[in-house]
This record gives structure tokens, sequence and C-alpha cells, in this order.
């Protein structure tokens, strides 16, 4: 399947290029043929190597969906019917969004923190907010993550988040200039556009943080919110852990 993650790749690969590095012969083609034409997205289709295509009957239920896209360490589905004809994509944000409307009945399960849970265990993968959106693609295809926290360059204080999706925005506007911005100049730009900045410039912690004591219901409901994939932890101002919706999914199997 084609994601950002597969984005982020090739303006790496582009980049290589334009520094007259070694490229591979079939992704030379891509680069030298533009974005638009169908052999492209054929061609790029994997090129991160961590998004395959798994599919999954429609009339399997919710709880099979949330076992295989685990067991798979994918993201999202696709749905074939009876008659193995392609119906539509099923994801993790989608079946969040589920439980999201269902928090009355799993009240339980969801009062408590995601300290308690387990879920502020995993270190995020970070960056210092001076160092160029380039070396923040870099990473993320390294560590084979989908975002990095970037901090501020003195004090550690978490500043914003850059991921694989703001990759379309360099793609989009074919603004390939932008890789070189700092990451923290990037980011503004990008979240201008999306409305998530204070009066002050600064973006709100709140669009992307929670703390260990936040309760999984709460957690939930912000993912939802603001359409995120991931939170930082934070304490003191500063990224201790990152929860990712898959994170809260293994807990959920975990205490079944």
């Amino acid at each position: 399947m084609f994601d950002f993650a597969d984005l982020a790749e090739l303006l790496l690969a582009a980049m290589r290029k334009k520094n007259n590095d070694t490229a591979d012969a079939e992704l030379e083609s891509v680069l030298e043929g533009g974005l638009s034409t169908s052999s492209n997205v054929r061609l790029v289709s994997d090129l991160s190597q961590r998004n395959p295509m798994v599919a999954i009957k429609s009339t399997e239920s919710v709880k099979v969906a949330v076992l295989r896209l685990l067991e798979k360490s994918v993201h999202r589905l696709c749905v074939f019917d009876a008659d193995d004809a392609f119906v539509g994509v099923v994801s993790f944000s989608d079946i969040l969004k589920l439980v999201a409307d269902h928090v009355g009945r799993l009240d339980d399960l969801l009062r408590p923190s995601v300290e308690a849970k387990g879920l502020a265990a995993k270190p995020p993968v970070q960056l210092s907010g001076d160092r160029p959106v380039l070396e923040a693609l870099a990473l993320m295809v390294e560590r084979k993550v989908s975002s990095v926290a970037i901090v501020d360059e003195t004090d550690g204080h978490l500043l914003t988040a850059i991921t694989t999706t703001d990759a379309k925005s360099i793609i989009k506007l074919k603004r390939f200039e932008h890789m070189r911005l700092d990451c923290r100049e990037f980011a503004a730009q990008v979240r201008a556009k999306q409305a998530l900045e204070d009066a002050h410039g600064r973006e709100t912690f709140p669009f992307f943080a929670v703390h260990k004591d936040t309760s999984i219901k709460t957690l939930i409901a912000k993912l939802v919110a603001v359409r995120a994939h991931r939170l930082f932890v934070v304490d003191r101002n500063k990224p201790v852990a990152v929860i990712e919706i898959p994170d809260i999914f293994r807990a959920f199997r975990a205490a079944a």
C-alpha cells in the first residue's frame, strides 16, 4: 500500500539524487518521471517496506480486524466483500473512533491512567528544533517511526512534532527546498495552515501531548478530536514517551 512513509522515503531519495548519490535504477525512473503518473504510484507503493497490503473480509468482526492489524503490524486493512471486490479500507483510527463513540460501555477499561496501563514507557524519537527537516525525515526512515518529537535546543522542552504526513505538504506545493528549513520553522509554517497555533505563534500543548496521569478515556478523546495517530507524554514540558494508536489496542488485548 502507498502511504506517507513512502513519501518520506521518496523525498530522501530525491535529495540523494540531487546530491549525486547512488540511486536505485527503478526509483531513478520515478524521480525522472515526476509524481503524477500511475506507474509512479506502483513503483513507490511500498518503498518504505512498512505498509504491506493486508486484506480482510467485510463480514469479519471488529475484534478480528484489531487482532489482524496487531498481528501484521500494519495501520490499515483492505476490505473485500464475498465476491472479492474491494469495498474500502479500515484503519486503527476508524476503530478508535468507534471505541470513542461507545466509551460509556467501556468505562472500567478506560478509567486507568496511561502510566497505569504501561503506555508511558516507550521513549520518543526526538530531534532539536534547529536541525533541518531532512534530518527528521531521515531519522523516521532509519528508526522506522512515523513521527519525531521536536524539542527546544536549550531546555529540551517539547515544541512540536514532525510526522511522515508532513511530507505531503512538500510534495503538494513542490517546495523541496523546505527540506532544508530547520524543524521549528517548517513546523510553524505547516501548523499555521492547520490553525493549531495560539496568539503567540507557539503550538498549544493540548493538541499533541498528555501526561502520565491522563486517563485512557481522555487520551482516546484527544486522539479522535485532533485526528492524530500518536501523542507525546510530557513531564515538566519534556517528552518522555510516545503513545501510538496500536499501543492502546495492545493494552486492551493484554487486559482481555
